[in-house]
């Protein structure tokens, strides 16, 4: 913007100084009336006059405007945001939501190096940061998750993206934006953990235990096999239909049942009658609860013989 403006100055100026001269060279040579020749050089100096003020007036309006916009912007961004010069991989800039993100003013982190955030023993957080470098070097960009430490010593997750550009006052720079994501990163391994706890439990049980999504078994502990005599590549193959294992004097009431769970309704426990793969019957209670398994609703049942 700021080139294009100084290129448009000179070429104005010069095609002026031209016309004047020619103007000049003609009135001469031709002996044109001087009142005439000084009106048209006055008509010139006005217009060259108004074309830099309207230049100078946008380039500071417009600068100035840009500048505290995009500063009002970037300053209450609900993502951290830092420039970075590439050259020694030290903080040029960074914004308020990133200074509280690590528990840092801004004095303390310009000109230091993006290390000190990374978390690590020893030399790791320098190799995360030459990792990183070497990606941007090759990509021009940089996109993952990063373990980070506060000022106070404490750890917590950031979704970042890196870009590299070029910045008028910095010159070369990596700009982050990052997101803290530590809640999400917590409450993914808690679900892992309590999964690994279910399954532990489960696999334990002599009760028979499954879970039914949108009317397929994604999941049945070892007690389901034994019973049942199927195994689990059969029962949880999604071509199996679950009424399989269903008594035809059974069916209707598991139906009903199912289309209840289906529109979120609670179901009390049922006694029912099921179909073993040789075809042998058995007495049980079914008690089941709607829970969320990988992100969607499911049926998690348990399956107790009398």
């Amino acid at each position: 913007m700021k080139n294009n403006s100084y290129l448009k100055f000179i070429f104005v100026f010069l095609d002026i100084i031209v016309v004047a001269s020619f103007i000049l060279w003609y009135s001469i040579v031709h002996e044109i009336n001087p009142f005439f020749v000084s009106a048209v050089f006055v008509f010139l100096i006005i217009n060259f006059v108004v074309f830099v003020i309207s230049i100078v007036g946008h380039r500071s309006y417009g600068d100035f405007a840009d500048s505290g916009l995009y500063s009002q912007i970037i300053a209450n961004m609900p993502e951290g945001i830092n420039l970075v010069d590439t050259h020694n991989s030290t903080f040029v800039y960074t914004n308020s939501k990133f200074n509280e993100m690590f528990g840092y003013s801004n004095e303390e982190l310009i000109g230091k190096h993006v290390s000190i955030l990374n978390a690590g023993k020893g030399s790791e957080p320098n190799e995360k940061v030459a990792e990183i470098r070497e990606v941007l070097s090759a990509d021009g960009v940089w996109q993952g998750e990063l373990l980070n430490t506060r000022k106070d010593g404490t750890e917590f997750w950031t979704r970042a993206s890196i870009s590299k550009f070029f910045h008028e006052n910095y010159g070369e720079v990596w700009v982050t934006v990052q997101s803290d994501i530590n809640e999400e990163k917590l409450a993914k391994k808690a679900l892992v953990e309590s999964e690994k706890m279910f399954r532990s439990v489960a696999e334990g049980s002599l009760n028979m235990i499954f879970i039914n999504q949108n009317g397929k078994i994604v999941y049945a502990n070892e007690a389901c096999e034994n019973v049942m005599g199927y195994s689990k590549d059969e029962l949880l193959n999604p071509e199996f239909n679950f009424m399989d294992l269903m008594a035809s004097s059974s069916r209707d009431e598991v139906i009903a049942n199912f289309a209840k769970h289906q529109s979120g309704k609670a179901v009390p426990a049922f006694n029912y009658k099921l179909v073993t793969k040789d075809g042998k019957n058995l007495s049980a209670t079914h008690t089941t609860n709607i829970i969320e398994y990988n992100g969607a609703p499911a049926i998690l049942g348990v399956v107790t013989l009398e």
